[in-house]
């Protein structure tokens, strides 16, 4: 196995605010408390025993999740050791993907595993527990309903016409979904055993819990899903104080106003009230302010602010965040040190130190998950005979293919006339403009023309030689699709399922080569 690694900006992976942060700009300092280095966790640690949480309570409702869950000895002592004051989590969120969706699911997961074996190796006192947070009250089906495996999208269609949370939903008509999939998946044990996952599972919650400690049980990652009633009331003032008092939307805004006058595009826009309602018949809904009430959209229910200090346990458990207060709603229940993000996510957590200060909750130290290309040997071999080199395999489409032609194009390299026709033309203009400076001009424009007509002939050429050449074509074609299929980076759209028939040695190759410290796209040959 291949390794090499070319840099998020090469790659054009995430916004000059998620460059700036890893590359630690002195600009954003005042945006975050610990730099993305291994030389914060100390200081995170030492930061976060002043903020403690209620780890037996954690403890117990982790138990009380996991009933009916056969777990590893891992996961069992990963979740006692949370009982102790020198054991810290860290803690990556994602939605509940159907079969874990694409692949930067699983880069996530695998970065929270790969972070804490490297920090006890560092600080053999102390205890990390991996963690994966279960984003499972989210409503948007359409992003998690669907895999795509070598450029072919195959869909769970809805089961219910409601915007309701995803992991909430019973996975009826999961069986038409496995059975759409190719001959050649339906082949792999892996496929017989997730069937039978969805299929007897209660809803899609219990699906990922169960399918994910299957994958990463070995490793000790402990799963929490946040639709838990017993979580949201350890968390209750940060709900009651969203409800009550607002604060999200007034800091937030004002971090976000910070960060656009030093020209960074926001990756977050604060609601006035940042956080949904589960309701039985009309779904997830927004909660919004009225005067001295709040409102759920679409909905009859009402509540008074002066009803809300003494939510029941039903009220409360209707009451979910949004990407604003996620953070602090699992940050606010485990003892976390550091938060593993994709580079939007990197970006918004930008946008809240000021919000978590104000609710006392701790804000972490911020990474960026662990991003990775693979290429298999077909491709590999097409690369090394084409004499490409790993970063321009990141290139925008408009110029890969021209470039790549353009270099096996050797019998006319038009560069060097394109720069001896404009020092003709620039060397005639000067001359001409001695004599009569309104000449000068005239010449530029005749210049004008001729590069127009060059680039013309040029065009004219590629594709002239494009089909004497098709095979190239053919493997620039193949490469390309490789690296981004569908137009889209691979990470984001192939399921493991493309790769690989056994996930648990794909798992643990893809964790052998991680290491989320070192702040490049790892590249993989398979």
């Amino acid at each position: 196995m291949n390794l090499e690694f070319v840099s998020f900006q090469t790659a054009r992976i995430g916004s000059r605010l998620f460059h700036d942060y890893i590359s630690g700009s002195s600009v954003l300092s005042s945006f975050y408390s610990f730099t993305p280095s291994v030389h914060s966790v100390e200081a995170a640690v030492n930061a976060r025993k002043n903020m403690p949480v209620n780890r037996a309570q954690l403890v117990s409702i982790l138990h009380k999740q996991y009933q009916g869950v056969t777990i590893s000895r891992a996961v069992n002592e990963n979740i006692q050791s949370l009982l102790d004051e020198n054991t810290f989590t860290i803690t990556t969120g994602h939605q509940v993907s159907l079969v874990t969706g694409p692949l930067y699911f699983i880069y996530k997961i695998i970065s929270v595993i790969a972070l804490a074996e490297e920090c006890k190796k560092k600080h053999p006192k102390l205890n990390f527990v991996p963690v994966y947070w279960m984003n499972s009250e989210d409503h948007d089906f359409n992003e998690i309903n669907h895999i795509w495996i070598n450029e072919q999208r195959f869909e769970w269609q809805r089961p219910t016409p409601i915007p309701m949370a995803t992991g909430r939903m019973q996975p009826f008509g999961i069986e038409d979904f496995f059975k759409s999939l190719p001959a050649s998946i339906q082949e792999f044990p892996s496929w017989v055993e997730w069937k039978d996952i969805y299929t007897n599972a209660k809803n899609i919650s219990e699906a990922t819990r169960i399918l994910v400690n299957l994958l990463f049980g070995k490793y000790g990652l402990v799963v929490i899903n946040q639709d838990d009633v017993r979580l949201k009331r350890l968390a209750f003032d940060v709900f009651h104080k969203e409800l009550t008092q607002h604060y999200s939307f007034k800091l937030v805004h004002e971090t976000t106003q910070m960060l656009e006058s030093l020209g960074y595009h926001a990756q977050v826009k604060p609601r006035e009230l940042n956080l949904f309602y589960h309701h039985p018949e009309a779904g997830r809904q927004r909660v919004v302010l009225m005067d001295d009430r709040i409102k759920v959209l679409n909905t009859p229910v009402e509540l008074l602010k002066s009803e809300l200090d003494k939510l029941s346990d039903e009220q409360l458990n209707c009451f979910s965040t949004n990407v604003v207060t996620r953070p602090l709603y699992q940050q606010s229940v485990l003892p976390d040190i550091i938060y593993v993000g994709g580079p939007a996510e990197v970006s918004y957590w930008l946008q809240y130190k000021s919000m978590f200060h104000m609710h006392g909750v701790f804000y972490p130290l911020i990474m960026m998950r662990d991003s990775f290309l693979l290429l298999n040997p077909s491709v590999s071999r097409k690369i090394n005979k084409l004499g490409i080199k790993v970063p321009e395999l990141f290139s925008e489409e408009s110029i890969w293919q021209k470039t790549h032609v353009s270099r096996m194009a050797e019998e006319i390299n038009f560069t060097p006339i394109h720069q001896t026709l404009q020092q003709s033309y620039h060397q005639l203009a000067e001359a001409m403009g001695r004599i009569d400076p309104t000449l000068k001009p005239t010449v530029i424009g005749e210049l004008q023309k001729h590069i127009h007509s060059l680039k013309n002939l040029e065009a004219k050429y590629l594709r002239a030689w494009k089909q004497k050449n098709e095979t190239v074509v053919r493997q620039l074609r193949e490469i390309r699709s490789a690296v981004y299929p569908v137009g889209e980076m691979q990470e984001r759209h192939n399921h493991l399922w493309a790769h690989a028939s056994d996930p648990e040695q794909f798992i643990a190759m893809i964790l052998s080569a991680a290491n989320p410290w070192n702040l490049q796209v790892k590249v993989l040959e398979l």
